[in-house]
C-alpha cells in the first residue's frame, strides 16, 4: 500500500555556516504499481534482456546516501564513455577508469535508476524541468543588454550563465525513468552560506513526492531527500570566523578615511533605529504589521523609508506571544536649533491575514518618538474601532474585516492635510485588543568645529586667520550653547 496523495513541491531556503563538504544527504526511489500495462509484441534482443533486468519489481526502493558535487553515472554516460575513444578531458578519462575498475558496462550488472549531474557536467536542466526553465528564462528581466545572445552561447547556457553571475554551484539528482528526469535541483553560494533545494527534503514514509512516466504504459514512483548532515562544531567555526573578521577588519582600518564625513554647519544627523521586538494577545493568527513615519518640523529624510510592513508572524501553539523580531533604520537632516520637544511619530496597524487572504484589523498604536539620544524601550496598547458590537458587526468583521469609520493619522493627530485647531473624537467607540513591545535608538552626530575652535587657548587672531569665522559662524555656535545649556537644564 502507497500514499497517492501528490503532495505541494516548494523551494527552501537555508542558511548554514558549516562547510559544503559536510553536506550529505540520501535519495530514494521507489516504483510503484505500473497501471494500463501494454504488452510488446517484438523479438527480444540483448539489449532487452539487459533492460529488462534494470526494471526493479513494485514497491522495490532504491536509496543512494551522496554528497555534495558527488558524480553517480547514468546509463547513457556508462555506455559512451566505456569506449575511450569518446574521453577527451581528465574528467572524461577518470570516468573512463571508474567503468572499467567497478566493471559498469558489464551486461550482467544492474546499472541504478539514481545518478546525478554536478556543476562540471554541460547539462541543460531546462530541456526536462520546466519550472526550472521558466525560472532562468527571468535572468533576462535582469538587463537585457548584458545577457547578450553570444554571451549566453559563450557561458555554456542559461543555467550556467545564472550560476555566474549569483555564485551558485548547482547539482541535479537525476533518474531515468524511461526519460531522464530531474528530482532534485541543489544549489549553493558559499559566499554566504546559502543553501537552495527544490523540491525541499521530505521523507519517503512521511510526504513522498509523486512523479508519472507515460510511455509504453503509466509508471508511478515516489521519491524523497533526507537530510544525513551531522552537527559541526560551532566553537571551533566560530573561532575560524573570529579569525577572518579581524583580518577584514584591519584591512578596513588600513584603507578607512582619517576623519568622518560630518554633517554641515548648524545641521546635525539623527539617525533612528526602530525594533519591532514582538506583541501579544491579539485575536486571530498570522499578523503583520505596518508603520508609518511622520517627520519632525524642519527635518528632512536623508537615507531610509517612511513607511513599510513587517513579515507575517505566527505565534507558537499555547502560546500568546508574536516574536516579530523586525528592525527599521532612517536617516534625517535637522537644524541644529530644533526643539528636544519635536519627536517622529510613528502610526502603527496590526493586520491578520486568514488562509482566504482576508484581512482584518487587528489594533492601532501611535508611538512619539522625541529627538534625544538614547535607548528606550515601549510598551504599546493597541486599540480597535467597535461599531455597534452587534451580531452584523462581528459576520462583517469575520467575511470582510470590517470597515475603518475613522482617519487614523488624524485621530492620533499625527499628521493632516489641513491645520485643524481642536481634535474631536466624540462617538468614536474604541476596544484595547492587544501589546507591541517596541524599541527605538537615536544617535546624533553634529558638527562641533566652531565650538573647539572658539574654546581654544590660542589667540583671537590666529583663530579668525585659520578658521576664518564669520559673524554667521559666530550667532551659529552662541545657539548651539543656548540649545546644550537648555538640555543640560532640563536633565537635572
Amino acid at each position: 500500500m502507497f500514499l497517492r496523495k501528490q503532495f505541494d513541491k516548494r523551494t527552501a531556503v537555508y542558511r548554514s555556516s558549516d562547510s559544503i563538504k559536510n553536506f550529505k544527504f540520501r535519495v530514494s526511489l521507489r516504483t510503484l504499481n505500473t497501471l494500463i500495462s501494454v504488452p510488446k509484441y517484438h523479438h527480444t534482443t540483448k539489449t532487452d534482456r539487459k533492460t529488462q533486468q534494470n526494471e526493479t519489481s513494485d514497491d522495490e526502493i532504491e536509496s543512494h546516501t551522496l554528497r555534495w558535487q558527488e558524480k553517480r553515472l547514468s546509463r547513457k554516460e556508462i555506455s559512451f564513455f566505456a569506449n575511450k575513444e569518446n574521453c577527451q578531458t581528465d574528467a572524461q578519462k577518470e570516468h573512463h577508469q571508474t567503468i572499467k575498475r567497478y566493471g559498469l558496462d558489464d551486461d550482467e550488472r544492474l546499472v541504478d535508476k539514481i545518478f546525478t549531474y554536478v556543476s562540471d557536467d554541460p547539462f541543460n536542466a531546462g530541456s526536462v524541468n520546466k519550472k526550472f526553465s521558466e525560472f532562468i528564462q527571468r535572468v533576462d528581466e535582469l538587463d537585457e543588454e548584458s545577457l547578450s545572445g553570444d554571451l549566453v552561447i559563450a557561458s555554456g547556457g542559461r543555467e550556467r550563465l545564472f550560476n555566474g553571475l549569483f555564485g551558485f554551484e548547482t547539482m541535479y539528482i537525476m533518474a531515468d525513468l524511461a526519460l531522464e528526469t530531474v528530482l532534485f535541483t541543489i544549489s549553493w553560494r558559499s559566499r554566504d552560506g546559502l543553501l537552495i533545494v527544490y523540491p525541499d527534503f521530505n521523507s519517503m514514509s512521511a510526504n513522498p513526492y509523486l512523479q508519472e512516466i507515460d510511455s509504453d504504459s503509466k509508471h508511478m514512483f515516489h521519491y524523497a531527500l533526507e537530510n544525513l548532515s551531522e552537527d559541526f562544531d560551532r566553537d571551533e567555526s566560530q573561532g575560524k570566523k573570529d579569525i577572518e573578521v579581524i583580518s577584514q577588519l584591519k584591512n578596513l582600518s588600513i584603507a578607512a578615511p582619517a576623519a568622518f564625513h560630518v554633517p554641515p554647519k548648524r545641521r546635525a544627523n539623527i539617525l533612528l533605529h526602530l525594533e519591532i521586538e514582538s506583541a501579544e494577545r491579539f485575536e486571530y493568527d498570522n499578523i503583520h504589521i505596518r508603520y508609518n513615519i511622520a517627520l519632525p518640523n524642519r527635518c528632512e529624510l536623508l537615507d531610509g523609508l517612511i513607511e513599510g510592513s513587517t513579515h507575517s508572524c505566527r505565534k507558537r501553539s499555547g502560546q500568546q506571544r508574536f516574536n516579530v523580531g523586525y528592525c527599521h533604520e532612517m536617516m534625517m537632516l535637522c537644524n541644529i536649533d530644533y526643539e528636544w520637544s519635536d519627536s517622529a511619530k510613528i502610526a502603527l496597524d496590526v493586520i491578520s491575514t486568514d488562509g482566504w487572504n482576508r484581512e482584518r484589523s487587528e489594533g492601532y498604536a501611535m508611538l512619539s518618538i522625541p529627538l534625544t539620544p538614547g535607548i528606550f524601550q515601549h510598551e504599546l496598547p493597541c486599540y480597535r474601532e467597535l461599531t455597534d458590537n452587534t451580531v452584523m458587526d462581528k459576520l462583517k468583521r469575520y467575511f470582510i474585516g470590517g470597515r475603518r469609520i475613522v482617519d487614523h493619522n488624524t485621530f492620533s493627530a499625527i499628521s493632516t492635510a489641513e491645520k485643524v485647531t481642536k481634535l474631536n473624537r466624540y462617538g468614536n467607540e474604541t476596544i484595547s485588543s492587544g501589546i507591541l513591545f517596541v524599541k527605538h535608538q537615536i544617535l546624533l552626530q553634529r558638527n562641533d568645529s566652531l565650538i573647539q575652535a572658539l574654546s581654544t587657548g590660542k589667540s583671537r587672531a590666529k583663530r579668525s586667520s585659520k578658521n576664518n569665522l564669520t559673524i554667521d559662524d559666530v550667532v551659529s555656535a552662541y545657539h548651539l550653547a543656548k540649545v546644550r545649556l537648555e538640555a543640560a537644564t532640563s536633565n537635572k
